[in-house]
């Protein structure tokens, strides 16, 4: 993200108090000012329950606060405390106080950690999150400088704030609906997946979507390793000091490369550092134990699943995650009797929820019983071809759920492929599967008539490839077999 010469603002003599709220965002921001007509409610009548309002007057007055709205009883609140305490301590001394704007007072002085104020103000709170972001960067004035979640991109939007550059708000809600428009990915050629990741980073280089559709791009798009493992190495040395923001972006590059053991290296000394220190953030923890998982390390994986039971046994909401997590990954057969008792913790209180039964699949594939695994199977693709496409497709591009479901994807194709012959558009959903578990030669041979007989630009672009996948893949098995040639 660029950073220019600070607009001129008038001074800061009084502390922040008085603000009327009054939304409509659809005019444009200035460089320099708020998101425009969106100006916060005022504090000044806020009951802080720990700490006291930053003040703006002086020459050590804050510049701007960091207003974190949450729910005083959601998980969401537990997950943020950690980096919520990281960022007061990197910034709340040079001007940029974090400040958690809650519902209603917590029950017990324990019951938030850190030390950053905290401010009962129901109205500010609901205001805040009807922006629909995770946090604002609101200057004295109540004007929002900066909006987007904790764990896109804020540390380097305060960074430039602090460095007297320019923010423009409309820049992150921008770059929120590029990414809620692409959530198809497959849908999009490379060159335009390119052109995102690039204007995701030039605006805030923190931001790891960008970082983890450029590896994308790389390593599934263009099958250049080499460069998605470079790609891979300048995000988690970007991201380093942003435990959110670092760990959302390995899990996304999970999500692509799989069980791929360099990226799992890369992304483990990455994360080894910052989870000590973010020992409540959840979600960090399952992307930690996921790389430690698919890596095989067994006593530390061991270790960091006792501690998460506890946690987990206190978020009942986290089961499934908690289960997928313990799945992913070669340990996974060991983890089965933990995962199981978790994931049907969780399908009994919504026994239908259809994601859950995708994830106790994943469970059962891993290292389940073999009759239990096809029984789940069968509850999955009881319907017909149609919906089975559908689905499989829905499961390999959405940007929610791809890349944790392809081995399902491939046996709802499988399933749909039984006792009758595939059309084209079938043809190009089983292709994709197979391509996405491994089996780039069948993927290309089944691609072929389809890309013939539709003569769709999508799907010769997968038919590209498919060709160079097995095109670098026999020119692999050709220099190994030279170089054994060489040996003798």
């Amino acid at each position: 993200m660029g950073v220019g010469p600070r607009s001129a603002r008038g001074a800061i003599g009084l502390s922040w108090v008085g603000f009327g709220a009054v939304v409509s965002l659809t005019a444009a921001a200035a460089p320099g000012q708020g998101l425009p007509n969106a100006r916060v409610p005022s504090l000044l009548d806020a009951f802080w329950w720990r700490g006291e309002a930053p003040a703006f007057d002086g020459p050590t007055g804050a510049q701007a606060m960091l207003l974190v709205p949450r729910v005083v009883d959601d998980a969401e609140l537990w997950n943020d405390v950690d980096y919520l305490e990281d960022l007061q301590r990197r910034y709340g001394a040079r001007g940029v106080p974090v400040v958690l704007v809650l519902d209603a007072p917590p029950e017990s002085s324990q019951a938030v950690p850190g030390s950053y104020p905290v401010a009962v103000a129901a109205s500010v709170q609901e205001w805040l999150r009807g922006l629909e972001v995770g946090a604002a960067l609101v200057d004295a004035e109540g004007d929002v400088r900066w909006i987007g979640g904790l764990d896109v991109g804020m540390g380097v939007a305060i960074q430039t704030l602090l460095a007297g550059g320019d923010l423009d708000p409309e820049l992150a809600r921008d770059s929120a609906r590029r990414m809620e428009r692409m959530r198809e990915i497959e849908s999009y050629p490379t060159e335009e997946l390119a052109r995102l990741s690039a204007a995701l980073l030039e605006r805030n280089s923190g931001n790891p979507d960008g970082w983890a559709l450029q590896l994308l791009v790389a390593y599934e798009r263009q099958q250049d390793p080499a460069a998605a493992r470079r790609v891979a190495a300048a995000a988690c040395k970007n991201l380093a000091l942003e435990s959110k923001p670092l760990a959302r972006f390995v899990a996304l590059m999970l999500r692509t490369v799989g069980e791929d053991r360099p990226f799992l290296q890369e992304a483990l000394m990455a994360l080894v550092p910052v989870a000590a220190g973010a020992r409540h953030d959840l979600p960090l923890q399952l992307t930690f134990l996921r790389v430690l998982n698919g890596l095989g390390r067994e006593q530390e994986a061991r270790a960091l699943v006792e501690r998460l039971e506890e946690v987990v046994a206190q978020r009942p909401t986290a089961r499934a995650a908690f289960a997928e997590a313990l799945a992913a990954g070669p340990l996974g057969p060991q983890f089965v009797a933990i995962a199981l008792p978790a994931i049907d913790a969780a399908l009994a209180e919504t026994p239908d929820e259809r994601e859950l039964q995708m994830i106790r699949f994943n469970v059962l594939d891993r290292g389940g019983d073999a009759a239990a695994r096809d029984a789940q199977l069968a509850r999955l693709t009881n319907t017909n071809a149609v919906t089975l496409n559908n689905e499989a497709w829905y499961l390999m591009t959405r940007a929610e759920v791809r890349g944790r479901f392809n081995r399902l994807a491939l046996a709802m194709c499988e399933a749909m492929q039984r006792d009758r012959t595939l059309d084209y558009a079938e043809r190009d959903t089983m292709a994709l599967a197979l391509f996405l578990n491994g089996r780039i030669v069948d993927a290309l041979e089944m691609q072929r008539p389809a890309a013939k007989s539709a003569e769709n630009e999508r799907y010769d672009r997968r038919l590209r490839r498919y060709e160079r996948a097995v095109a670098q893949q026999q020119g692999e098995v050709a220099e190994e077999g030279a170089g054994s040639e060489d040996r003798r």
